[in-house]
């Protein structure tokens, strides 16, 4: 049935043009089609099918000329329905890269790092102090044993010194009472040092002690200072590992959804700018319609047939790739749109151009 449709147009086409040909004296060679031709019978289904996207190709090439053509000519436009309607919704969609776990752990890193070195700083102060005082008691200590000993030894070289004296006054130099008394002045000094090595060697052990607790504290501190700054920093890297996957998931989705919107909102625009198209381009050939009728009963100006002229040579142009049956094909299922775009002795002309070359 569709086939027989087919048929029936093109060969009611076809008589039109032979009666305008003939009217206008012209010699259709090779007009009628052969019985097996491509361009005739039911082989014209399948290429109405396959040239429909080649043949509208031309007529919207003509049809953008002949609205060039009027809007320089009489200031008529037809604008663009690809200006009227925005390309895109412009939703920008989030552009953000995760974060690498070395930027997760610095992260984590910067912002526990300050109290850590603020514990540590402080539990240094604190050693660094005690351990100042009691090394500077120490010292102290050493200076007040040495002052110690130097007075007793002075004492006790004075005492042997008068001890002598008086000695030698009463003539007992020699005398066991001389090397007695010697003997008990050495026992007193070496007792007094003895008793210094006791006393200070307790002071001496009390401050050796005091640093050893100190320097264990600080250890302690430090160490648990340690293990809390590492706990925290792996808690506070799994939180910031939570926040970005979060934030990775909230701007996929984001980005998701607006794409969908941007594939609607495209699919939309082109039902619409085809709608849109169809219309304006109904339109333009309506006036180049009107337009040729008027020509009809009152001529064509010259600016017009070299504009026609102009067209005719770009169809002759796209029709020179085709075969001479594919392109009558074309032309005859292209005649109402091509007679009024070319006006109609340039159609023929065309057709007979086509049949002849």
């Amino acid at each position: 049935m569709a086939e027989n449709k087919v048929k029936e147009k093109a060969d009611e086409i076809l008589d039109k043009i032979k009666k305008a040909f003939r009217d206008f004296g012209y010699k259709l060679s090779g007009a009628e089609p052969d019985a097996g031709s491509d361009a005739d019978g039911a082989g014209n289904a399948d290429a109405d099918s396959s040239y429909y996207a080649d043949r509208t190709e031309l007529i919207d090439r003509l049809i953008e000329m002949e609205a060039d053509y009027r809007a320089k000519q009489t200031g008529v436009e037809f604008p663009d329905p690809e200006e009227s309607v925005p390309p895109s919704l412009n939703e920008k969609p989030i552009e953000y890269v995760g974060k690498s776990e070395e930027e997760i752990a610095a992260e984590a890193e910067t912002a526990l790092l300050p109290d850590y070195e603020k514990n540590v700083n402080k539990a240094t102060e604190k050693y660094d102090s005690e351990t100042d005082t009691l090394e500077n008691l120490r010292a102290e200590l050493e200076a007040k044993e040495s002052t110690d000993r130097a007075s007793t030894k002075t004492a006790a070289d004075e005492a042997r010194k008068e001890y002598t004296g008086d000695m030698i006054l009463q003539g007992l130099v020699n005398s066991t009472i001389m090397s007695y008394g010697n003997e008990l002045i050495n026992r007193a000094e070496a007792e007094a040092y003895s008793n210094y090595d006791k006393e200070y060697d307790l002071k001496y052990n009390e401050i050796r002690d005091k640093l050893a607790e100190a320097e264990a504290v600080y250890e302690n501190a430090l160490r648990e200072y340690d293990l809390t700054y590492a706990a925290d920093l792996e808690a506070k890297i799994s939180k910031l590992k939570a926040e970005e996957e979060s934030r990775l998931k909230e701007i996929n989705e984001y980005n998701r959804k607006l794409a969908e919107r941007e594939a609607a909102y495209q699919r939309e625009r082109a039902t619409m700018l085809q709608e849109m198209q169809k219309e304006r381009s109904e339109a333009i050939l309506e006036t180049a319609a009107k337009e040729a009728e008027y020509e009809k009963e009152n001529g064509i100006s010259a600016e017009k047939q070299a504009e026609y002229a102009r067209r005719t040579d770009a169809a002759k142009e796209f029709y020179s790739a085709y075969d001479k049956n594919q392109a009558h094909y074309m032309l005859l299922m292209s005649s109402d749109e091509l007679i009024t775009l070319l006006g109609s002795r340039n159609y023929m002309l065309l057709l007979n151009w086509n049949l002849t070359r």
